[in-house]
């Protein structure tokens, strides 16, 4: 049972973790940090970079807490029909594996995502500053 609730536990606070951060700091509320975010090469760049980095990898921020609720919802019911933690345990299990699995491409989304605006941002200060004739 201590091995349900841990689980249960650590799957729900991946899954909120990775979703509010996302939605926080792509809506410019989180701003800019060394500490909560997602930090790669071009993300802290500027404020642009970070809202869109944080924007794309919203999306699997979302899949990481409706895989939660999905996976722990059949884990407590399996916990009350079968009326033992031995199968009910694969509930939070797969939820803790998908979760796991979607930080790769939460942080892949957020870093080609934070690279173009980058490189944008990039491009178009090098074309202001040649004088056009």
């Amino acid at each position: 049972m201590t091995d349900f609730v841990v689980l249960t536990v650590c799957c729900m606070v991946l899954g909120a973790v990775a979703f509010c951060c996302a939605l926080l700091a792509s809506t410019g509320v989180l701003p800019r940090n060394g500490w909560v975010g997602t930090r790669l090469g071009p993300t802290p760049a500027s404020d642009a970079a970070w809202r869109a980095g944080h924007r794309a990898a919203l999306r699997w921020g979302i899949v990481a807490v409706v895989d939660d609720v999905c996976c722990l919802t059949v884990g407590f019911v399996l916990l009350l029909v079968d009326d033992g933690v031995r199968r009910a345990i694969w509930g939070p299990r797969t939820a803790f594996v998908i979760d796991v699995l979607t930080a790769f491409p939460y942080v892949f989304s957020a870093y080609r995502a934070a690279r173009g605006v980058a490189a944008d941002q990039k491009h178009d200060g090098a074309t202001k500053a040649v004088p056009r004739v």
